[in-house]
C-alpha cells in the first residue's frame, strides 16, 4: 500500500535487537538485493482482498478513514508471464488513490509503477530496468512537484515504497529471528532509501469469514521514514494487517489496516 503523505508510504519501524538475536544463536542480519535468490515470489497465485483502514492521533481514539481494495492477476508482459497487482485506496471524503504495479514474481522485480489521484489528476510513473529507473510525475492540480528523471543506481534495488509493500516481505526466506537489509527506490528523492526488516515472531489471525492464519510479524525500520509492522502468510490474500506510524514530523499517526 503507498500511504499517505499525499499518497506516499509511510514506513518503518521499532528499534530492532539484532545482537541480541545474535546472541541466542539466530541469523545475524543479511544484505539484500535485486535478483537475489534468497527473494522468490513464485508461491504468489491471484487472489482478491479488502482492508478497513483507520487513522489515530497521538491521545485520541481510531477514526475510520476509508477500505483499501487489493486485486492481484497474472498478466503478459513482453512475451513473459508476470503479475499485476491493482490497489485502490477510496477514503470517506471521496478522495481515490489507485497503485498498479506489474512485476517479476520470481525475483519480484519491479517491471513498472502506476499511480493516480482522482481530486487533483496527479499521476506518476515509475519503471525500474537493472540499475536505471525512469520516473515522471505530473501533479495536476496538487502541491506536488513535476519530476521527469532517469538515474543511474548504485544497487539494484527492491520495491518497497512503491505498491509492493508486504508482498515483497512475504517473498523474504521468513523465520523467527531472520533479519535484513535491503536498497528501495525513493521517488521523492531520486535515491536509495536501505530498508530493514526483522521477523519477530509468530501470531494467529482471525479473518472476518472466521478463518484462522498463522501469520509471521514483520517490523519494518529505514532512515527516512517512521514504523511498520505486518502480518504475513504464504497462502493469499498473504497481507492479512498492516500498522504503520507516521514520523513526529507528520504527526506521529497511526494507520491501522484490517481485513473486512
Amino acid at each position: 500500500m503507498r500511504l499517505l503523505r499525499a499518497g506516499r508510504v509511510l514506513l518503518l519501524a521499532a528499534g530492532l535487537a539484532l545482537a541480541a538475536c545474535a546472541g541466542r544463536g539466530l541469523p545475524p542480519e543479511v544484505r539484500v538485493e535485486g535478483g537475489d535468490p534468497a527473494v522468490n515470489g513464485s508461491f504468489l497465485r491471484p487472489y482478491t482482498n479488502t482492508w478497513k483502514f483507520t487513522l489515530q492521533k497521538p491521545g485520541a481514539e481510531p477514526v475510520e478513514a476509508g477500505v483499501w481494495t487489493d486485486k492481484m492477476e497474472i498478466v503478459t508482459s513482453g512475451g513473459t508471464p508476470t503479475m499485476k497487482r491493482t490497489q485502490e485506496a477510496r477514503y470517506k471524503r471521496g478522495v481515490r488513490l489507485t497503485f498498479v504495479n506489474v512485476f517479476d514474481p520470481k525475483t519480484m522485480a519491479s517491471m513498472t509503477f502506476d499511480y493516480t489521484r482522482s481530486d487533483t489528476g496527479e499521476t506518476r510513473h515509475l519503471q525500474i530496468r537493472d540499475k536505471t529507473a525512469r520516473f515522471r510525475r505530473a501533479p495536476g492540480t496538487g502541491d506536488q512537484p513535476a519530476q521527469n528523471y532517469t538515474v543511474k543506481l548504485d544497487h539494484r534495488v527492491l520495491d518497497f515504497y512503491d505498491g509492493l509493500y508486504g508482498i515483497l516481505l512475504d517473498a523474504f526466506p521468513l523465520k523467527e529471528g531472520y533479519a535484513a537489509t535491503f536498497p528501495a527506490f525513493d521517488t521523492d528523492r531520486a535515491a536509495i532509501d536501505w530498508v530493514k526488516l526483522i521477523v519477530s515472531g509468530r501470531e494467529t489471525v482471525v479473518g472476518p469469514s472466521g478463518q484462522s492464519y498463522q501469520a509471521w510479524i514483520v517490523r519494518v525500520q529505514s532512515s527516512q521514514y517512521a514504523s511498520s509492522t505486518w502480518w504475513l502468510t504464504r497462502e493469499a490474500p498473504y497481507v492479512l494487517k498492516a500498522v504503520l506510524v507516521t514520523p513526529e514530523r507528520e504527526g506521529g499517526v497511526t494507520i491501522t489496516y484490517t481485513m473486512v
